[in-house]
């Protein structure tokens, strides 16, 4: 472990000794480059200690080397060696650490990956709930966590591990896993009420969405009688009754907002129980890419996954071109339900866990590792024209002919190549570890200028080709209402 304090405070009480893993560095920077250095002038007072030798004064100069900042998951700790050839020999020594630490996560992962799937999951089963669950601050964001999550996280811990994340989004950093919410419209409303048009409404839309050729999900909510079935119109009645009593007329209606609830809360019922998927249904409506309808982002997704096909499959991109079909025909519905109707529920849950892992960076990278998978049918379907062609794209995947094993390989196998696409998205990088929306993460999000176009401050990324093709839409929000807890009908 790594023990500091604050020197800055001597004098003033007694300082408490920090205490680190070693395991959490992630970087070192050498240096005086960090915005801790700069904000008490450091790297200012370095320039000008420079420039006074180069002019020949004397006296001792506090070099640059003696500057480090160690990079870790959600901060830097920023240190100053005595001399420079200390902060040489710690900046070497931190280096060391960092890359023994690649070595070692390396290597757990192989192992991982060479343990037999039910004895992976025993493993798994066993840390995360008496180590990681109980310490959930502290280890969420640890080396070894995130290797258990990008494998699937183990069935009976899943709907917790998703409710501490979507209680984060929720409340904040620390908010705590989200609590049940009982404000459930009954299966019996009453005749004639608004809450039996409801029910009806959300028996209708679920029917809808379903897709027809995903035998699980059909087999769950199809038929009349399954208490599946009647829980997700239970959801799906609430949200809407909430939606029109925060709205200022009532006339608001859930499939503005979230439009593909129904599949949403379909998956949300497999794994929690009917009050803790409400306000699970709640949260990603509010916060995820399940609620992301604004026009203006809807528009912005729209023009940069077509850049990103068009750079990562360029064949692929040009014959969905000919054919009349953008990614609003078929990104954009993958996008608002998670990925829920292509898969099976099983690969469809190892989905939704490294999407609370990642945030929506994850989503494009699955969809774009499936469409690799079927860049020729979907050429081949181009050819017959645009019906054809979406009807290939919606298609749900046979987990026979796409394994789970063989999709996420894909997806590690072309990691490197996210970087770029970032790049063509205009993101502001480092990206955080959750971005839950690539859209506010971009510089195109920030306020445009008279001209309707986005101008950008001085260092940040301009004229990207995303940024020329964007131009805002002048039309009114699909959905003004925020979803909030405790506002329901009893």
């Amino acid at each position: 472990k790594l023990c500091s304090r604050n020197l800055s405070k001597r004098g003033k009480a007694a300082v408490p000794e920090k205490q680190l893993p070693l395991s959490f560095i992630t970087e070192v920077i050498v240096g005086a480059k960090s915005s801790v250095f700069r904000r008490h002038g450091v790297a200012r007072q370095s320039t000008q200690d420079s420039s006074s030798v180069a002019q020949g004064e004397t006296g001792e100069v506090p070099s640059d080397r003696a500057y480090i900042s160690l990079v870790m998951n959600q901060r830097t700790l920023d240190l100053q060696a005595g001399t420079p050839e200390l902060g040489d020999f710690w900046g070497r020594y931190f280096k060391q650490v960092v890359e023994r630490s690649r070595l070692e996560a390396t290597a757990r992962g192989l192992a991982l990956r060479a343990q037999p799937r039910e004895r992976l999951m025993e493993l798994a089963t066993k840390e995360w709930s008496t180590n990681i669950l109980p310490n959930w601050t502290e280890m969420r964001h640890a080396e070894q966590t995130r290797l258990l999550w990008w494998e699937g996280i183990p069935s009976s811990e899943r709907g917790r591990v998703w409710l501490c994340v979507l209680g984060e989004t929720e409340k904040g950093e620390k908010g705590g896993e989200l609590s049940a919410d009982a404000n459930l419209v009954g299966g019996r409303a009453k005749a004639g009420s608004k809450e039996e048009e409801a029910v009806r409404t959300a028996g209708e839309w679920l029917d809808e969405q379903l897709p027809s050729e995903h035998a699980e999900l059909s087999q769950l909510y199809a038929a009349a009688n399954s208490p599946f079935r009647s829980d997700a119109v239970s959801l799906l009645a609430s949200l809407q009754l909430q939606l029109q009593g925060l709205s200022q007329h009532g006339k608001v209606h859930i499939r503005e907002c979230a439009p593909t609830a129904p599949l949403i809360a379909g998956m949300l019922l497999i794994h929690l129980e009917p009050p803790l998927a409400y306000a699970a249904l709640k949260a990603l409506v509010k916060h995820h890419v399940p609620g992301a309808t604004d026009p203006e982002a809807v528009h912005w997704r729209n023009i940069g996954f077509t850049l990103v096909l068009e750079q990562e499959l360029p064949s692929l991109a040009q014959a969905l071109a000919s054919a009349g079909v953008t990614p609003l025909d078929y990104f954009l519905p993958w996008l608002h339900s998670l990925l829920v109707p292509l898969f099976c529920i099983e690969t469809a849950s190892r989905l939704w866990d490294c999407y609370m892992r990642d945030g929506e960076v994850f989503v494009w990278r699955a969809a774009l590792q499936l469409l690799r998978r079927r860049a020729g049918e979907v050429i081949a379907a181009c050819a017959e024209g645009k019906e054809a062609a979406l009807a290939k794209l919606m298609k749900p995947v046979d987990p026979a002919v796409l394994t789970e094993k063989v999709l996420f390989k894909g997806m590690q196998e072309n990691e490197d190549s996210v970087v770029q696409w970032l790049h063509v998205l205009n993101q502001r990088l480092p990206l955080p570890e959750q971005c839950w929306d690539l859209f506010a993460n971009s510089y195109d999000s920030d306020p445009p200028g008279d001209d309707g176009q986005a101008h950008y401050s001085e260092g940040q990324r301009k004229q990207s080709r995303l940024s020329k093709l964007f131009t805002r839409r002048p039309q009114e929000p699909l959905a003004t209402v925020e979803v909030t807890g405790g506002h329901g009908p009893s």
